[in-house]
């Protein structure tokens, strides 16, 4: 009489889902290894990293779905990947930073999760109950969320955003798998028609969404990822692996390559120079390259880009200008910084170097103005207009500021030439295709930017110096301003994505990918070193400019506008856009069902019957 025995914890299944990941770490740590290398090798180990993916999934999903026993048993496959996940995760997170740890943690996580589902949904007798209830309850929790957020409790919105991005998907795809056996065992026809009523209702939707104003681009990526989404959470796929080879792409595309710095910024001692010190508009933020060591996340994110029209106005030489520049220019100063720090940087440079100082461009204020703030809230789904006068409001702050850091520049710099250089007009009045804003939201961004470099131009000709009138309309004069031509071809980036140098971890964080965006490119660095040198050659003698008209402000207009006479601006302006963000899906709330509902009725529809005609073809 023999006895069963319990699986030993080593044995021939569990060695192959061990062997699998640690196949699929080792080519993760050569990803690591290669990434900022030759473009060929990274693209060589993301391939492996996909196929290591796949393999692990695979090894791992088949021991899971093949084991009946229950407990450990059941259950260890599943938990050798997703626990060693969280493992990585945890030594990421209270250890050392190691590069990568964190990224490829969450990303064995998220395999394993999706190795649980299926485990689940492959469970005989599924708790049809328990599965609709984890369903209603991630929806009701994002609900909730959302409808707290509209009245103002904007901190809802991370855990809403968990309930929507996480908590659904996971209900979802459980009641797919209840749906998909229940069309399974009914009429072949039904399955084809779930597909088309669905397909219907996802059209109609998104013809709703398209009337109401959102450009075709944006409706036809929310096609494709809701069709995306639905199809992963109908089928029991690798679509898990998937996401985690996309983002090792993305990560690889979109890696930070650096320049070495040229002789042009490199002033040798006695060198004649033009100064630069300033923020992104004048570094270059919205180049594709940067200065090596000028974009490291958390070290150096001043993002110096040869193509920033300092540069170029030093290595092109108009007339009588100096081969070099002491380029100081920084990413995110204000004034107090760029006059502070930067102009006691140059002062300390030229002392040591003995450098003769042609000029001083100053780049200041936008920053201050909360420009960035402003950006962030008109990509919200919300009219950002209705901050203008909040914001219009705020520019006699900025004025002040500008007066006391233009005072102490001239303390720090003594008697050197000085030149304040306003901000070139970025995007068109009016909107087009090509722009998410409305007609609106772009009079608002095109007045704001007019009226600051008027406040920019009034406290530089108070402190004396210089102001480059011919910069305003340097993008508007080329036609490169966005909406005035095609997408491609305008010089201010729109919606521009670029990593930074730093740990995968930095490197993959989507919050760090935009900061190109509304900034000028290299066509529009051009254009602007076009409008430096054209006032150069136009006024050698650097004469002050006459003292120009600070923006009026209509205090009727303020009454009832959202943040005006706020303490911090900037967060006020976040909660805002939080705020009508949540209004707005409440508002859109069936359309978004419908897109999302459509979808999934599509997926689940050609899934059964794909598996019924083509996967299981009737004998």
């Amino acid at each position: 009489m023999t006895t069963a025995t319990r699986p030993s914890v080593v044995d021939r299944p569990t060695a192959r889902v061990v062997v699998a990941l640690v196949a699929f770490l080792a080519v993760a740590g050569l990803f690591l290894a290669v990434r900022r290398g030759p473009l060929l090798l990274g693209v060589i180990a993301a391939f492996l990293v996909g196929t290591f993916a796949v393999r692990l999934h695979r090894a791992a999903r088949r021991e899971a779905l093949a084991h009946d026993g229950t407990g450990w048993e059941r259950w260890r496959f599943v938990a050798i990947v997703g626990g060693s996940g969280v493992a990585l995760v945890l030594v990421w997170w209270l250890g050392p930073d190691v590069d990568g740890l964190g990224f490829f943690g969450l990303a064995l996580v998220y395999v394993g999760v999706g190795l649980g589902l299926d485990r689940l949904r492959a469970a005989p007798d599924p708790p049809e109950q328990t599965w609709l209830l984890v369903l209603g309850a991630a929806v009701g929790v994002a609900v909730v969320c959302v409808v707290g957020a509209a009245l103002g409790a904007v901190w809802l919105v991370v855990p809403g955003a968990v309930a929507a991005v996480v908590g659904v998907p996971l209900g979802l795809s459980l009641v797919s798998e209840l749906a998909t056996r229940e069309l399974e065992g009914r009429e072949p026809r039904l399955a084809p028609a779930v597909a088309v009523v669905g397909a219907v209702v996802l059209i109609g939707a998104l013809v709703i969404v398209w009337l109401a104003g959102v450009g075709a681009v944006v409706v036809a990526a929310l096609a494709v990822v809701a069709l995306a989404v639905g199809a992963g959470v109908v089928t029991r796929s690798t679509l898990d692996v998937v996401v985690v080879v996309v983002g090792a792409a993305l990560v690889l595309t979109l890696t930070q390559r650096s320049a070495p710095e040229p002789a042009v910024v490199q002033p040798a001692p006695g060198d004649r120079v033009v100064a630069a010190i300033g923020d992104s508009y004048m570094s270059g933020e919205g180049a594709e390259v940067f200065f090596a060591g000028t974009n490291r996340a958390g070290v150096d994110e001043c993002r110096r880009a040869p193509t920033a029209y300092p540069v170029l106005f030093a290595r092109l030489r108009a007339a009588g200008a100096p081969d070099r520049v002491a380029f100081l220019a920084c990413s995110g100063a204000v004034a107090s910084d760029v006059l502070e720090d930067q102009a006691t940087g140059l002062a300390g440079w030229v002392a040591d170097d003995d450098l003769d100082v042609a000029l001083v461009l100053v780049s200041a204020g936008g920053n201050d103005a909360g420009f960035g703030a402003i950006g962030r809230a008109c990509l919200a789904p919300a009219d950002c207009s209705r901050l203008e006068a909040a914001y219009l409001d705020h520019l006699a702050a900025v004025g002040a500021e500008l007066d006391r850091a233009y005072r102490r520049a001239r303390e720090i710099l003594g008697d050197v030439a000085i030149a304040v250089v306003p901000y070139p007009v970025p995007l068109a009045p009016a909107s087009c295709p090509g722009s998410t804003l409305g007609d609106a939201e772009h009079r608002f961004l095109h007045d704001f930017t007019v009226a600051l470099n008027d406040t920019i131009a009034a406290s530089a000709a108070t402190a004396g110096f210089a102001v480059v009138d011919t910069m305003p309309t340097a993008l508007a004069d080329t036609e490169l301003r966005i909406c005035d031509g095609e997408p491609a071809a305008v010089g201010v980036n729109f919606l521009a994505a670029n990593t930074v140098v730093g740990t995968l971890e930095q490197s993959a964080n989507p919050l760090a990918w935009w900061h190109n965006s509304l900034h000028p490119n290299a066509r529009g660095h051009e254009a602007m070193h076009d409008a430096l040198v054209a006032w150069w050659e136009s006024d050698p003698d650097l004469r002050p400019d006459p003292v120009a008209a600070a923006a009026d402000i209509d205090a009727g207009a303020t009454a009832g506008a959202p943040c005006v006479g706020a303490d911090d601006l900037a967060r006020c302006a976040s909660d805002w856009a939080v705020r009508e963000t949540a209004r707005f899906l409440l508002r859109v709330g069936v359309l978004v069902v419908a897109v999302v509902g459509g979808a999934w009725a599509v997926a689940l529809g050609v899934a059964v019957t794909w598996r019924r005609w083509l996967v299981e073809p009737a004998p």
